[in-house]
């Protein structure tokens, strides 16, 4: 289903639910953001990045849903960015 889509060079489709359960996810695809807040639930994982309040750069986020048979189910790739004026 993903076999051909990376994300900063992993191929998704060649990621297990094991190793979002035990290596954190910057590792995985070998992020190392300024700050950043990692979610782990049954299914779902999630880091975001430049959690800062007050950003003057833009927040990304990768968030990652399993099947409850561990099979991969969704993966989504956000980028915010705060305009002031």
């Amino acid at each position: 289903m993903f076999d051909s889509i990376k994300i900063c060079g992993e191929n998704i489709s060649k990621l297990s639910f094991d190793r979002f359960k035990n290596e954190n996810i910057k590792d995985i695809f070998s992020l190392s953001p300024m700050s950043y807040q990692e979610s782990k639930g049954n299914e779902y994982f999630s880091i975001k990045m430049q959690t800062y309040t007050y950003m003057l750069w833009a927040r990304y986020t990768i968030d990652t849903t399993f099947f409850s048979d561990e099979q991969s189910k969704q993966f989504e790739v956000f980028a915010q960015h705060t305009l002031w004026e």
